[in-house]
């Protein structure tokens, strides 16, 4: 991870992060850090919110607040 520009990389670990020992801390520090609840919109990975951003342009909102309950129970 040296150099001007770090390398396109993508990390999965199916941990939480408190369980990881901040094994990644020299990814992390670098780079940006996708999970659910994360802020801006744009690095949470919560189904709800990606739900809602791939469909607003083709439903309605009370169609998409419906939806957006039903992911929220069954998680």
């Amino acid at each position: 991870m040296t150099g001007e520009k770090p390398p396109d990389l993508l990390l999965y670990v199916p941990l939480a992060e408190k369980d990881t020992n901040i094994a990644l801390i020299g990814f992390t520090k670098k780079g940006v850090t996708l999970r659910p609840g994360q802020h801006p919109w744009q690095r949470n990975t919560r189904l709800s919110v990606i739900a809602w951003q791939i469909l607003k342009d083709y439903l309605s909102e009370s169609k998409m607040s419906n939806i957006e309950a039903k992911i929220e129970l069954t998680n």
